[in-house]
């Protein structure tokens, strides 16, 4: 029985090198600081460390045929139930968010059916977006000609809010493999972890399982591929390692830099707001637009919490833009809007503030018609190296899905 020798490297990476340098020189390495492992994983998030339990797994454990994700949750003794999310919104108010009016005569249509007609042309977006060679022209046409074309205008706000960016002038398979039917709940089951401790629970119980496999808080400074694997210099807080693997995988979600490649800022946060009414949900909805979209850069909504004050909010910008400009231009909007909502002047504090920017990988129309997606997955397994994030697919369970697809693929190739 063969158990794969797995190192999870939950880190950043900053550079490759070309040719020859001593720092790939295990004999420059004291022996503890070299590593050889079957499998590299760069990245820790839900990607990366679904992989590396999975790969520890092989040849010692035997699963029911459930589905990937409670198979993972029963693995890591994590506990969940079919509730969906707890709501603390009462009323929800659609509002300017540059004046803080309500827009009283508009009401969003959420009769998503017309729209799933069409999503269920294409089911293989919930797992890959490799597309046939002949590409079907809807899927490279403005998504705001696809909404006109299919009579879909009544849900182009709801579907916004699904997507939380400008979807207009995005090519249709943009739009809709960000808003597809897992989003809206067809043909799937929800289930929510429970704990006290919140969705982390999952990392907490991995890194017990993986244990001293895991580098932490580290970076990939140097990285070499060839056709018998692969070295990674990596800075760690003890000092410098030398992992040798014979297959490297790739979980980190960068975007991708392929030419034309369409870039979008997303932020999320959390805020303190005194003085809103509780209980209510704020959505952002432009009185004289198309649609009633915002136009970017916006906040989305405002969400109540379970801590009364505490709201969550997405702020989006249709190209990124630095750290420091995003959270200033998010909390002088939060504070335009409160102050015009409450009359008084505000505080508001952001106890959360992260940049999930750039967003996920989008191609303009050319670039899906010519047939690049395909390209970039025709790249696994090249030079023995797999890729996987929210490049490939959106969402964690359809990442461990498509993940536990390519596993098999790399076992062989050990």
């Amino acid at each position: 029985m063969h158990l794969f020798k797995v190192s999870l490297l939950g880190l950043n990476v900053v550079s490759a090198a070309n040719g020859y340098t001593t720092e790939f020189d295990a004999s420059t390495y004291a022996k503890a600081d070299v590593v050889n492992v079957d499998v590299a994983i760069i990245g820790g998030g839900a990607t990366g460390t679904y992989a590396a339990i999975t790969l520890r797994d092989l040849g010692k454990s035997r699963y029911e045929n459930t589905s990937v994700a409670t198979k993972y949750f029963d693995r890591l003794g994590v506990t969940y139930n079919g509730s969906p999310m707890p709501s603390y919104t009462n009323a929800t108010v659609y509002s300017d968010f540059t004046t803080g009016k309500p827009l009283t005569n508009f009401t969003p249509s959420f009769n998503f059916w017309p729209y799933i007609t069409q999503l269920e042309r294409y089911p293989f977006l919930e797992r890959t977006k490799d597309l046939a060679a002949l590409v079907d022209p809807d899927l490279y046409s403005s998504f705001g000609d696809f909404l006109v074309k299919y009579w879909l205008q009544d849900v182009a706000y709801s579907i916004y809010m699904f997507s939380s960016t400008a979807i207009l002038q995005l090519p249709t398979l943009n739009v809709i493999s960000n808003v597809g039917l897992k989003e809206l709940g067809v043909h799937t089951t929800a289930i929510g972890v429970v704990s006290e401790k919140g969705n982390h629970i999952i990392y907490i119980n991995a890194l017990k399982v993986l244990q001293k496999s895991v580098l932490l808080r580290s970076t990939v400074t140097s990285a070499r591929r060839n056709s018998y694997g692969s070295q990674l210099v990596v800075s760690t807080p003890t000092g410098k390692k030398l992992i040798n693997t014979k297959q490297l995988s790739y979980y980190h979600s960068t975007h991708c830099r392929e030419p034309g490649s369409i870039s979008e800022g997303l932020w999320p946060g959390i805020v303190k707001i005194s003085g809103l009414p509780a209980g209510v949900t704020y959505k952002n909805a432009a009185p004289e637009t198309l649609y009633n979209l915002p136009t970017a850069p916006a906040i989305n909504s405002l969400t109540p919490t379970a801590i009364e004050g505490f709201y969550r909010f997405y702020m989006f910008n249709a190209e990124p833009m630095p750290y420091a400009q995003a959270r200033a231009k998010t909390l002088a909007s939060i504070k335009a809007f409160a102050d015009a909502v409450t009359g008084v002047s505000t505080e508001p504090e952001l106890i959360e503030f992260a940049s999930h920017t750039p967003w996920y990988s989008k191609f303009p129309s050319e670039a899906i018609k010519n047939g690049t997606w395909h390209e970039l997955y025709e790249l696994q397994g090249y030079r023995n190296t797999w890729y996987a994030g929210m490049e490939i697919v959106l969402g964690s369970v359809a990442l461990w899905n498509y993940t536990s697809t390519l596993i098999p693929e790399i076992v062989a190739k050990l």
